[in-house]
């Protein structure tokens, strides 16, 4: 949930204090964009919508060499096909830095996102996987982590959001019985939030 214009979301490098092999492979862009990208020599980098302040956003970023680079917000896709190879560091340590690209970074390749201030706002969950999601697998991890939402949270914002998430994870038609019970176990979860909410 961004509270500020700009910043970096996840800095990747193969040193501690962010330089070595390095860059930042999400951040958001002066004008509040999402962006991702990733490094074949050059950064590669995919521009996805803008976005609200002080608003909650469901975000994976996945690269394969089939499919290239794919941002999907609110599991809607955007995709840079062209990118295609990726670069590692060849390293054994690989560090993951979120929300700040740190002081040092300034000497990495940044692409569009141009700027190493740390991102202001609040981050809920952030998974490494070690193969590409698919658009179900995305779907299948929305469920369980609206599984976990809790009955005392008292933030409307979230609420509101893993209900919309709930309504459009139904309507794809994608999901086996088992989701789809969860799914309903999850709106009534979501409707006992609500009506704490109100009681509140």
């Amino acid at each position: 949930m961004p509270q500020s214009l700009s910043g970096t979301l996840v800095h990747v490098s193969n040193a501690s204090d962010g330089t070595g092999w390095c860059t930042p492979f999400m951040g958001l862009t002066a004008n509040l964009s999402l962006v991702a990208q990733v490094f074949n020599g050059t950064i590669q980098s995919l521009l996805g919508p803008s976005i609200s302040l002080n608003t909650w956003y469901h975000v994976v970023q996945t690269w394969s060499p089939t499919n290239g680079l794919r941002l999907y917000v609110n599991r809607q896709m955007r995709n840079l096909p062209l990118a295609t190879t990726f670069t590692a560091s060849n390293e054994s340590i690989t560090y993951v830095t979120l929300g700040n690209g740190l002081p040092s970074s300034e000497i990495c390749p940044q692409g569009i996102l141009n700027s190493t201030i740390p991102f202001t706002g609040a981050i809920d969950d952030f998974r490494v996987y070690s193969r590409e999601l698919t658009s179900v697998d995305i779907d299948k991890n929305a469920c369980n982590e609206l599984r976990d939402l809790h009955l005392t949270d008292h933030d409307f914002t979230k609420v509101a959001f893993y209900s919309k998430e709930l309504i459009r994870i139904d309507s794809h038609n994608q999901l086996d019985h088992q989701y789809k019970e969860t799914i309903l176990d999850l709106l009534s979860v979501v409707d006992k939030a609500l009506q704490s909410l109100v009681s509140s």
